[in-house]
């Protein structure tokens, strides 16, 4: 079943505050193959592994209807509480609840027409996924995997910084099934596409480059084993001897680089 590593109160609070945006470019391509010849359309769309809602809240521009799914609690408040402070989507249009991805039996069989993961196909029993998502699409239903790879920044010594950083502190945390390659995963539905890649850029301060390190679960596992650390205080102080203007001593912008992958399969008529 899914694998819960993102449930800690504090830890969804990062996640929804520091966990980037995707690109609309993303979402273009997502909308023009559910609705393209052969789809089942942009009425209902499931997202599962949908954490505070980044990839869930775009879909409710182009759906009728949203629900995202997470077997974290804290992550389902977080969404929620991003949900009623902007209040541009209401009840009848989205709706988070608690639960595996591997369970989605509060839908009907072939009462859906998108199944989508961001970010999340690694934490999942991915046999009883698909199993759970070829019953709820309809025929010509879309399943849509995505994820990206971590944000390079645009300065060469900051990344050697945070590479080494990564190398000295986080690996031993790290779990095997992060940074996954989406090639490696086998969809239940014909692929013709195969993986594709989407740009991801960013303008970033220096604090909001170290709060999305801290939302990895390699970050939230070395922290449970040392909770008195100042790695990330130490991280940020150095990244901000890197980025700021030695004339005018303001901070000056980080831009990063990074790159979407997807993979989209449907589901036969």
């Amino acid at each position: 079943m899914s694998i819960m590593l993102f449930e800690g109160e504090t830890h969804a609070e990062l996640y929804a505050k520091y966990r980037p945006k995707y690109p609309e470019t993303l979402y273009e391509t997502i909308g023009e193959f559910c609705r393209a010849p052969g789809a089942s359309g942009t009425g209902v769309a499931v997202d599962v592994g949908c954490g505070s809602g980044q990839g869930t809240f775009p879909l409710c521009e182009m759906f009728d209807s949203v629900v995202g799914v997470d077997i974290s609690q804290s992550q389902i408040e977080q969404a929620i509480r991003l949900q009623n402070f902007d209040q541009k989507y209401d009840t009848n249009k989205l709706n988070f609840r608690v639960g595996p991805a591997e369970d989605l039996s509060f839908r009907e069989d072939n009462s859906v027409d998108l199944v989508s993961v961001a970010a999340a196909i690694h934490w999942l029993d991915t046999e009883k996924f698909y199993k759970e998502a070829d019953r709820i699409l309809k025929p010509g239903g879309s399943l849509i995997v995505y994820t990206y790879v971590l944000p390079d920044p645009d300065k060469e010594e900051a990344g050697a910084l945070e590479a080494q950083f990564y190398k000295e502190h986080l690996s031993e945390y790290a779990s095997s099934r992060m940074f996954p390659k989406l090639e490696d995963y086998k969809l239940p539905f014909d692929d013709e596409y195969g993986v594709r890649t989407v740009p991801m850029n960013h303008t970033l301060t220096v604090h909001e480059y170290v709060g999305f390190i801290t939302t990895l679960s390699a970050s939230q596992t070395y922290l449970q084993h040392n909770p008195s650390s100042a790695i990330f205080d130490d991280l940020t102080q150095r990244l901000l001897d890197l980025y700021t203007d030695p004339v005018t001593k303001e901070e000056m912008a980080m831009y990063t680089t990074s790159t979407v992958t997807l993979r989209t399969g449907r589901k036969p008529l």
